[in-house]
């Protein structure tokens, strides 16, 4: 499951976003997801929101297409069964499995983030 990477929103009306799997499941069959979300700029200065921890470039998987950064303050536990129903169902649409190297700079950033919510900490024992 680690490494299980898809996008979420079902309509015409929503952007969607590649979130990715970073741990394994925790005694209670959920993992840590993560979006991912494309890097901007102002007068080519990072806008001061985005976080840092965790930079994508392009290549580092075959969706992301502009450099990216790792919004870690909307990381979420997701169940296995959500996350396979959701494919299954539609609302979810299942991309290439983020490559071990990249899963592991993803968790490195989420141990060094400030942003990620303290409840999801629990997650690291699970990495």
């Amino acid at each position: 499951m680690k490494g299980t990477s898809f996008l979420s929103g079902g309509n015409l009306t929503e952007i969607l976003h590649l979130h990715v799997v970073i741990s394994d499941a925790d005694e209670e069959f959920n993992c840590l997801v993560v979006p991912v979300t494309t890097w901007r700029e102002d007068n080519g200065k990072p806008l001061r929101w985005q976080d840092k921890s965790c930079v994508l470039q392009v290549g580092d998987h075959p969706f992301i297409r502009h450099k990216s950064w790792i919004f870690y303050a909307r990381a979420r536990a997701m169940s296995f069964k959500e996350i396979y129903d959701g494919i299954r169902n539609g609302l979810l649409v299942e991309k290439e499995k983020m490559s071990d190297i990249m899963v592991l700079e993803i968790q490195q950033g989420a141990k060094d983030t400030k942003f990620l919510p303290g409840e999801l900490k629990h997650f690291f024992n699970y990495f």
